[in-house]
């Protein structure tokens, strides 16, 4: 199993590609804690509720920076090799991976579904004749509509 990590940090987001998974975490900063529960103690514990006698309002303390990560989406069957790219499209919205053999675009709120944008002559039982695979896909900074990829 290999890992590889993409950064995309404009929106606080991670992407891990994890052999022919790509798995997107939220990255956020926490300065604050909760406290003041009420059917909790101070340890955290459990409180009993027909114990509580009073109702009291949690409050926000400052704690020191803590950066959390937590998993949103799984973009997975799509890739039959391991992803060698991936590139976040300037619109924020979809994005693209590339494995050896295939360019599939994505959008970030729909999972289970993506396009082949480029297929492989492997793809078509013509192993033999294969002359060059994927090594490396890229959108466009400035324009959605543009991109390009780079093959051996």
């Amino acid at each position: 199993m290999s890992i590889h990590l993409h950064l995309f940090c404009l929106t606080a987001f991670v992407f891990l590609l994890v052999d022919k998974t790509v798995k997107l975490w939220k990255v956020s900063e926490r300065r604050k804690r909760t406290d003041g529960f009420n059917l909790r103690d101070e340890l955290g514990s459990p409180v009993d509720p027909s114990s509580v006698t009073s109702l009291r309002v949690p409050v926000f303390k400052p704690m020191e920076l803590m950066v959390e990560a937590s998993p949103r989406r799984v973009f997975a069957n799509a890739h039959t090799y391991h992803i060698n790219s991936i590139s976040v499209n300037s619109d924020g919205a979809t994005y693209l991976s590339a494995d050896d053999l295939r360019i599939n675009l994505w959008h970030m709120e729909n999972n289970d579904q993506s396009f082949s944008i480029l297929l492989s002559l492997l793809d078509c039982n013509y192993a033999f004749e294969l002359h060059s695979v994927a090594l490396h896909t890229a959108l466009g900074r400035l324009s959605c509509e543009l991109w390009c990829h780079f093959s051996e």
